[in-house]
Order: C-alpha cells, then sequence, then structure tokens
C-alpha cells in the first residue's frame, strides 16, 4: 500500500531499454472502478505533447523507481479517448468533502492510499472537526465504503464512522474498538461511583441512628406529653394575688371612714372605678351619718302628727 504523494515525481524507467522516459507528474482517477487508470509523464522539454502510461502497463512500483517493460507503452493522451475524458474531468479525490448517505459530513480527504499491484484506491485519509473530535487526529475511512465518488463530494455507507481507522504514529485502531474501550471504561466508573454512593449512604443512615440513640438517652428523663397533640401544661409558680379594683371599690364604699360627705352625691362604682383608676386610693373625708331608710324615716313622721 502506498500514499499517492509517494509515487508523484518518482521516474521511470524502461526494462527492455533501461533508460528513464521521465518522472511521474500527477496519477489519472477512475471514479467509477475506483482505481488509478493511468500515470502522466512529465517530460523534458518545450512544445511535447501530452504522453500517458496507462496503468495496466505499469510492471513495478518500487521504493525509488516505476519500471515498465518498454518505452512504446507510453502512449499520447489523444490516443486514449477515455483516459482523455479523466484528465479533463480533474477526478483527484484529494479535498473533497466525504458525506454519509444519511447526510452527515464525516470530513474532507487530505489523502489516498494506493495498492501498487492492481492500482486500485484502498482507502481515504481523512481529516475534519468530526475526526478531531472522535479520533484526535486523522483516519483511513475504507474504499470499500464509498458508494461514489463525485467531483465535488465523496459519498460514503450509512454508519462509516464505525469503520475508520485511527492514524496516530503508526497506532490504528478502529473507531468501533474505541467506542467499545470508552464504554467498557464508562461502565467501570459508573460501577465504582454507584458502589462510593452506596458506601456513603449507608454510612450516613449509621451515623444518623447513632445520633437518635444519643438524643434518646439525653432525653429519657424529661416528662412525657400524653394527649393527642396537646401540649402539656407546665405549672406556674403561684403568686400573690392582686385585688380586682370594682371589689377594692366595694369595700370602700362600705366602710364608714371612707364615705363622702353630704353635700356631695354619692359616687357610683362606675365613677369610682375611674378615680381609682388614676389615682388607685379612694380620698378620706370628714366623719359622716348615713341617711336614715325611707321607711324609718316615714314611721317617724306619724309619730310626731300623732303627738301634735
Amino acid at each position: 500500500m502506498r500514499k499517492s504523494r509517494k509515487i508523484m515525481a518518482m521516474p521511470i524507467i524502461s526494462i527492455a531499454e533501461g533508460i528513464q522516459i521521465g518522472t511521474v507528474k500527477s496519477l489519472v482517477v477512475d471514479p467509477e472502478q475506483k482505481e488509478i487508470a493511468a500515470l502522466v509523464i512529465d517530460q523534458k522539454g518545450w512544445f511535447r505533447e501530452q504522453k500517458i502510461i496507462p496503468y495496466s502497463k505499469v510492471a513495478n512500483v518500487g521504493d525509488d523507481a516505476i519500471t515498465i517493460d518498454q518505452s512504446s507503452n507510453v502512449e499520447k493522451s489523444t490516443n486514449l479517448p477515455e483516459i482523455l475524458k479523466l484528465l479533463r474531468e480533474k477526478t483527484d479525490p484529494i479535498g473533497l468533502k466525504v458525506i454519509s448517505e444519511t447526510g452527515k459530513v464525516l470530513g474532507h480527504v487530505d489523502e489516498y492510499y494506493i495498492d501498487e499491484k492492481s492500482g486500485q484506491i484502498v482507502s481515504l485519509e481523512i481529516s475534519g472537526k468530526l475526526m478531531e473530535s472522535l479520533l484526535k487526529g486523522k483516519g483511513l475511512l475504507p474504499a470499500s465504503q464509498i458508494i461514489t465518488m463525485g467531483a465535488d463530494a465523496i459519498v460514503v455507507k450509512a454508519n462509516t464512522e464505525d469503520e475508520i481507522t485511527k492514524v496516530d504514529g503508526g497506532l490504528q485502531e478502529t473507531l468501533a474498538n474505541l467506542k467499545d474501550s470508552t464504554s467498557g471504561l464508562w461502565n467501570v466508573t459508573r460501577k465504582k461511583t454507584l458502589e462510593l454512593s452506596k458506601t456513603i449512604k449507608e454510612k450516613t443512615k449509621e451515623k444518623v441512628k447513632n445520633s437518635g440513640h444519643a438524643t434518646a438517652e439525653s432525653t429519657k428523663d424529661l416528662p412525657t406529653v400524653t394527649g393527642t397533640g396537646a401540649a402539656k401544661e407546665i405549672p406556674v409558680p403561684p403568686e400573690e394575688e392582686e385585688t380586682p379594683l370594682a371589689e377594692t371599690a366595694t369595700e370602700a364604699v362600705a366602710q364608714p371612714n371612707n364615705l363622702v360627705p353630704n353635700s356631695q352625691p354619692a359616687q357610683t362604682g362606675t365613677d369610682m372605678d375611674a378615680g381609682l383608676a388614676d389615682e388607685q386610693t379612694v380620698p378620706s373625708g370628714p366623719e359622716t351619718t348615713v341617711d336614715e331608710a325611707p321607711a324609718a324615716k316615714e314611721n317617724k313622721e306619724k309619730e310626731i302628727e300623732k303627738t301634735g
């Protein structure tokens, strides 16, 4: 397997004559057959007609040179109309966009690899954002995944990204294998996380349980609250009860020493309550007598009439 750029500029040697016919100027790609159709020869001198070598006439592609059986295998491009047509269509895949039949862009072609014996395109070296994100570099796309090699794009089968091989300093690994290894790592990480979470929960429950036992021990001597939803009434120490103001006013009226003068109307309970609210004490006046009861007064008047 050889990169296309490795073939470029290689000398072409005739085995029969032992002469160098020229060097490889470019490759003619047949997109339908996905192969190299011919080599375009770079000849020295001016005004020379373009000449090509059909790839079927190539004897070997070596490390340093390409050999053909004899110089007569070199032909004018005008004598091979099919190859001339390919030359005019510019079918070189380098730079073309690679897109799957589902409409997913995989990248663009940087290089392609050739089987030296048959001239078949073996794989495409592609790069792009997807390759950078998935493979952190370039990838090799098998030519077997190619559906169409067009003038503007190369269309590949669905899920071709799973068949792309990572190329990184000689390390080759398919994206599918990378996904499997990544999935395995994720499963291990997830399992460890679940185990750690379970351990933390168990330790937390044990800590809460121990804390509950300690609280119960510290509160076992406290009074137990009975009843449904009712708080137990805490007894209040007895305090010296205050005498209501109304009772104080009544007692003040009942005592003779607290009577008001005859010239003033007796205060009612309401008035006395108001006075007590302001001064808290009932003013004491000179000693007075209480009017006689109406019935006794009437009896006295009758006795006077009899004696008169």
